[in-house]
Formats: C-alpha cells, structure tokens, sequence
C-alpha cells in the first residue's frame, strides 16, 4: 500500500508540476546506490551485507 501511494503521488506531481521529474531523480539517486544493485553481494563489507536482506 505505501508503495501505491507513492506512486499515485509521484504521479501526480508529475502531471502537475514539471519540476518533480528532475527533483524525484536527484532525492532518489543515493538511495538506488545504496540499494546494492550495482554491487555484488560478496563485495559488500560484512556489518553492511546483512542490512541487505531487509532490501526488497
């Protein structure tokens, strides 16, 4: 449900400010680094490997 309402608010706050698009991608650029997706699971420090099992 929290992932729906996000979406239903970036939605609408693309449709009505142009603005958002940009700002929607710089506010969520770290958390995609973050994330682990470009890193391998095995390179990952030890004390932060295990955070990466509550990432969906």
């Amino acid at each position: 449900m929290l992932a729906v309402g996000v979406g239903t608010l970036n939605c609408f706050l693309n449709a009505m400010f142009p603005l958002w698009d940009r700002m929607w991608s710089i506010a969520t650029r770290p958390l995609f680094l973050l994330s682990g997706v470009i890193f391998l699971y095995d390179n990952i420090p030890e004390p932060y490997r295990g955070w990466l099992w509550y990432n969906p």
